[in-house]
């Protein structure tokens, strides 16, 4: 029930939501954009809301100074883990920063998760349907049937938007 209500009306925002960081000017744009957390509009996301202008000003600009590395990743998950390495001296930045920054860049980049990232939000969720992980992955073959029919990156949005509506019965 909660995975018909979430395709119906949550899906379609997440998608929009990215669009929103792609910048028609190219990489470096798109990727200062996804690493201020600004969208084209200028709007801060509201993952990021509590993280200051300059510690977000710091990620994109360190980010940048590896965009060429950046641009040459194959997968999601080798852009996850360079950003993730590019930001780790940065306090602050986290595993959610990390996480929705390579998403918001690599979903320009056509490269879209394999596999459901697993931050604060996500690992509630996750664990109101008994998942538990050793990583910060979960493969979709772990996931309750009723989540096969949403990608990685919407089990993960998902996850997130149902955390507090979820229990071991509710996939």
């Amino acid at each position: 029930a909660l995975v018909e209500e979430y395709l119906r009306k949550d899906s379609g925002d997440h998608l929009v939501d990215l669009r929103s960081f792609v910048d028609p000017s190219g990489d470096e744009g798109t990727l200062y954009l996804a690493a201020t957390a600004r969208n084209r509009d200028g709007k801060k996301h509201p993952h990021q809301r509590r993280i200051p202008l300059a510690t977000l000003e710091a990620g994109a600009s360190t980010l940048l100074s590896h965009l060429v590395d950046l641009q040459s990743s194959k997968s999601f998950d080798q852009l996850h883990s360079l950003v993730r390495s590019i930001t780790d001296g940065i306090k602050g930045l986290g595993p959610l920063y990390i996480y929705d920054t390579a998403l918001r860049f690599g979903f320009a980049k056509k490269l879209v998760p394999e596999m459901v990232y697993l931050h604060c939000g996500t690992m509630k969720g996750a664990r109101k349907l008994g998942l538990r992980s050793t990583t910060m992955t979960l493969s979709k073959e772990h996931l309750p049937s009723g989540l096969n029919r949403l990608s990685s990156m919407d089990t993960e949005d998902f996850l997130c938007r149902f955390k507090n509506r979820l229990h071991s019965t509710n996939s």
